[in-house]
C-alpha cells in the first residue's frame, strides 16, 4: 500500500433535485479503463486508485457509509461543497484521515468510466453514484465565480 499517496478526497454534488431511486449503470462491451484491480477497497469506506495514488470516499456525500452507499445524495453549491470537505476534517475526518478535499476537474475524469453510462463510474466500487454533476475545486478561467463540474450521467466535464 505504500504506492498510494496520501491525498483522500471527496465527492460531492452539485444537484438541487431531490433524488430517491438510483438507475444502474449501464455498460457496453469494451474494456473498462477504470476496471476493479486498478480500485482497490480498502474496507472501511474509502477505494483507494493504483494509478493515480488518490483515495476516494466510497459513497458520495449524504449517502450512508454502508456497502450499497444506500441513501440519496446531498445537494451543495460550489462554496458549500469546498466548506463541506473542510467541516469533515475538523470534525474528525473520515476512516482515518482528517486531510479530505475536493478533487480537481483532472482527478475527479480520472475514475470516469467511458465504458458505462447512468452512471459513468465503476459502479462496483462506487455503488449508487447518482447520474449528476459533481463540483470540482477547477475554477474556470473565464468566470472565477465559476468552477468545473463532472456529470456522471455520461461522464462529460462542464
Amino acid at each position: 500500500m505504500s504506492a498510494i499517496k496520501k491525498i483522500q478526497l471527496t465527492i460531492l454534488t452539485f444537484s438541487t433535485l431531490v433524488l430517491t431511486s438510483w438507475v444502474n449503470a449501464a455498460c457496453v462491451n469494451i474494456a473498462e479503463s477504470v476496471p476493479n484491480s486498478r480500485l482497490l477497497n480498502n474496507a472501511d469506506g474509502t477505494i483507494s486508485d493504483t494509478a493515480t495514488g488518490l483515495m476516494w470516499k466510497q459513497c458520495s456525500e449524504g449517502q450512508a457509509a454502508d456497502t450499497q452507499c444506500s441513501g440519496n445524495t446531498s445537494s451543495h453549491n460550489w462554496q458549500a461543497a469546498l466548506q463541506r470537505a473542510s467541516s469533515l476534517n475538523a470534525s474528525g475526518g473520515f476512516a482515518g484521515h482528517r486531510d479530505w478535499r475536493l478533487p480537481n476537474v483532472k482527478e475527479l475524469r480520472s475514475i470516469v468510466e467511458p465504458a458505462c453510462h447512468t452512471p459513468a463510474i465503476n459502479n462496483e466500487r462506487f455503488p449508487n453514484t447518482a447520474s449528476i454533476e459533481y463540483w470540482t475545486s477547477t475554477i474556470s478561467i473565464d468566470n472565477t465565480s465559476n468552477a468545473w463540474r463532472v456529470e456522471f450521467g455520461n461522464g462529460e466535464s462542464n
